[in-house]
């Protein structure tokens, strides 16, 4: 069976990516043909220069299919409505190169794309739901935040089934946009098994490792690390994201006491973590949250951290359930640091930290959470 994963991710994606390449070893590994295909990103200012002039030529071949699949179309949006027909046409000449069986669409905007293109030639189209995007867009305050929802309603809609992260998700896009439950598949984020665990030192370093975006609340780290005991607790930060330039203004305009390690690449960062001692993954509480899988948080496990997070979504289940860690109902910053001094009683870190690892291999390895696609795939196609 031939599978062309589609998607528009890249490397400094953080979680897509990760998400994105342990799909792809998955699906080989388990016996597929796997060809993976890059939508075209071509940003709106450079669409008409003179090296894209075949590229424009395709837009307007295709803007007519595109015009009728938006329903939010207008003058203003033009761009964008060029941008898609580009990736119409770029994935019907690519479908009739490859001939695949299935189409596998990494994210609700690429399967927005796909779904239409599969129809038409007769293909099953999975699409991979890796957050609900319009909610991200309510979140970052977007205008458009309603063409987001529409593009993800029809991407869901459209597809044969439908993979989302989390239970909460589910039930979500079931009550609310009436997508059957025979469709969905859950698959939340994992990890791997780490060679290499943290062990008890003091004084405990403390870490938060992802992406700098809003639904992150990083300011909570630094008003964490701004009122923690510096002689009890160090503190790190490793990541990359918009908010980089504020949150390390912040951080050297005010003299908190964070060290930041930059940005490091999924293979390198869990030598980084396992020298750590605590993770820690603030968070809102808004709906781009509650039904999130956030894979530092898998990550953090796997290295034998204890991670402090708000009790939010299937992750907050998680810790409570496995009692590897302290799920925060109230996520205030007095809160984290109660959390914190706990961490410091040896036999309290050393029992979450060794459920923390027993968590990863009984329950939330890549291996174990991507048998359903497998499954999936096998049986119907």
């Amino acid at each position: 069976m031939r599978i062309m994963i589609i998607h528009n991710t890249n490397p400094r994606t953080f979680g897509d990516s990760i998400r994105v390449n342990e799909i792809k070893l998955k699906l080989r590994t388990s016996g597929f043909e796997v060809v993976e295909l890059r939508l075209p990103l071509i940003v709106r200012f450079d669409l008409l220069s003179p090296r894209n002039s075949k590229n424009i030529f395709m837009a307007f071949f295709y803007l007519n299919r595109t015009i009728r699949s938006r329903q939010y179309f207008s003058i203003s949006n033009l761009s964008n409505a060029l941008i898609d027909s580009i990736s119409f046409g770029f994935l019907h000449k690519q479908i009739l190169r490859i001939k695949p069986n299935v189409i596998l669409a990494e994210t609700s905007a690429v399967g927005f794309i796909a779904s239409i293109i599969a129809k038409e030639h007769g293909i099953t189209c999975i699409t991979d739901m890796h957050g609900l995007t319009f909610a991200e867009a309510i979140g970052l305050k977007r205008k458009n935040w309603q063409e987001t929802f529409y593009r993800d309603v029809r991407a869901l809609q459209r597809s044969d089934r439908v993979i989302v992260v989390s239970k909460k998700m589910k039930d979500y896009i079931n009550s609310k946009w009436a997508i059957p439950i025979s469709k969905i598949i859950v698959i939340p984020n994992g990890t791997n098994p780490q060679q290499h665990i943290a062990s008890y030192s003091f004084p405990l370093h403390v870490i938060y490792a992802g992406g700098f975006a809003y639904w992150e609340k990083i300011d909570d780290f630094i008003e964490i690390a701004r009122h923690a005991d510096k002689n009890k607790f160090k503190f790190f930060l490793a990541g990359d994201g918009p908010l980089r330039d504020k949150i390390l203004e912040t951080i050297k305009k005010e003299n908190i006491p964070i060290t930041y390690l930059g940005h490091i690449p999924n293979k390198k960062i869990f030598s980084i973590l396992s020298r750590m001692q605590i993770g820690v993954a603030p968070s809102t509480r808004d709906l781009a949250r509650q039904v999130a899988s956030p894979v530092k948080i898998y990550d953090y496990l796997a290295a034998g951290l204890p991670v402090i997070t708000p009790n939010i979504g299937d992750w907050g289940n998680l810790i409570i359930n496995k009692n590897c860690g302290v799920a925060l109902d109230d996520d205030s910053i007095q809160e984290y640091l109660n959390a914190l001094d706990l961490m410091t009683i040896r036999e309290f870190w050393n029992k979450k930290a060794s459920n923390a690892i027993e968590a990863v291999t009984s329950e939330c390895s890549w291996d174990k959470a991507l048998r359903p696609l497998v499954d999936c795939l096998l049986k119907n196609y």
